[in-house]
This record gives C-alpha cells, structure tokens and sequence, in this order.
C-alpha cells in the first residue's frame, strides 16, 4: 500500500516531530496499536470459543432431545385416556340406565311377570356389560402405568442435565467476566496510546488495516524476517528498508505488512 510513496509523502502521513517526540517511537506506535488489537481480537476469539459454550450447546440439544421424547410419551398418554375416559363415560351411562330399569323394575311400575322377566335380564347384561368395559378401563390404566414412569425418567433426566446447564452457565459467566476485565485493561491501554498518537499515523495504521483486509497490518523488521508473515525477505528487500528515514515505515514486498525498523 505504501510501495512507490516518496520519502516526503510518508513524512506527510507522519506529520511533524514536536518538542521532545521521538521518531522511532512514533513509528512503533503503528506496532504497538497493531499489538493491542490483535490482543483484542484473541480476546473476543477466546469468549467465541469458550470449551463451556461446546458443553452448554451440547446439554442444549440433550435438553431438546428429551423434549421430544417427553412430547410422544405425553401424546401416547393422552390417548390412552382419551380411551380410558371413553371407556368411564361409558360405564356411567351404563350405571344410569341400570339405575333406571332398577327402579322401574322394583318400584311397581313394572306388573307383568313377563316384563320384569325381560327387565331382570335386561339388567343382567348390563352388569356383564359394565364389568367387561370396567376390565377394559384397568387395562388401559396398565398400559399408561409404563408410560408415565418413561416420563418421569425423562423428568428427572431433564433436571439433571438442567442442574448441569446451570453450572456451566456459572462457569461461562465467570469466564467471560474473566476476559472482559482483560479486554477492559487492554482497550484502556490502547486508547491511552492512541490519545498520545498523531491522528495521522493513526489514519495510517487505519488504512493499512482497511487495505490488509484481516490480515496482520503492521509488523517489526527483526534481522531480515517480517514480524507480520514470519516469512524472511531478500537482501535487497531487507537493505532498500534499512536505508529508509527513521520516520518512514517500510513495507514487506510478500505480504504487504508495514514494517517497523
């Protein structure tokens, strides 16, 4: 981004050196900014990646899990009383018409030897009617017994895991706690830096990183490797930013980093 600027130029983007600035410490500046946010950037990557955020989603789809075995146990239970209730519903209509020819039978409205006679086995196959509807109620009372024993296993599997959620969240809260009281003291540092930086340099360093597009921005020359790509340069490379003005950044011709000397 800067390959080809005229040493003036790059003095024009630094501005002038005040009463007592030093030049190699302005030009630091633009690694020591690059430092802080890339210190910030592992610092949101870190709560991002929490192992706890792994565990919480995990017990959340376990929770889920659960939730859809709990919802077909509930819906086979309330079939099974929809047909026990049918079945109730039944036997009490049947009581009452039992109820009834026993009080026509033995409240004198009925003379005839012959009417009671059809009345009295009338009444004997409503019995046999009931109890073989009230032997079908206890079988489906049977078959919802398993059922909600499945439902309370999954109840109880359901707070375990919920009791689980909880402690991890604890742990999430903490952590991030943790991490935002570092990321308070490194943005501190950084606007402190910033607040004692040229606007300048910092519209630099601001471009540099808007044309770097996520990759590292700026790094340090240290013997003839790049700070920025670790990638060692070329003698002339090396050299051409050697002979630069203290004021004036050089740039890695591999990765396009500028580079502090």
């Amino acid at each position: 981004p800067l390959r080809g600027r005229t040493r003036s130029n790059r003095r024009g983007v630094l501005g002038v050196h005040g009463p007592g600035s030093s030049i190699v410490s302005r030009l630091e500046a633009l690694a020591q900014l690059q430092d802080f946010d890339l210190r910030l950037a592992q610092l949101q990557h870190r709560v991002d990646h929490l192992p706890e955020v792994a565990e919480r989603d995990a017990l959340f789809e376990a929770i889920a899990a659960l939730g859809h075995q709990r919802s077909t146990f509930d819906d086979q239970k309330a079939t099974l009383q929809r047909d026990q209730k049918r079945h109730e519903d039944t036997v009490a209509a049947v009581v009452d018409k039992t109820s009834k020819s026993e009080q026509a039978l033995y409240g004198g409205a009925i003379t005839s030897p012959k009417e009671a006679s059809a009345m009295q086995a009338e009444l004997a196959s409503l019995s046999r009617r009931q109890e073989a509807i009230e032997d079908e109620i206890l079988a489906v009372m049977e078959l919802i017994e398993p059922v909600d024993a499945e439902i309370d296993a999954i109840n109880e599997q359901r707070e375990h895991l919920e009791a689980q959620l909880a402690e991890v969240d604890a742990r999430i809260g903490e952590a991030t706690a943790e991490v935002e009281r570092e990321r308070v003291a490194v943005q501190a540092e950084r606007d402190l830096l910033a607040a004692s930086t040229s606007q300048q340099l910092i519209e630099l360093y601001d471009r540099q990183r808007a044309n770097m597009r996520g990759s590292i921005a700026v790094g340090r020359l240290i013997g003839t490797t790049c700070g920025a790509c670790h990638l060692d340069m070329s003698a002339v490379d090396v050299d051409h930013i050697r002979s630069l003005g203290p004021e004036e950044p050089g740039e890695c011709a591999q990765c396009g980093a500028l580079l502090v000397h």
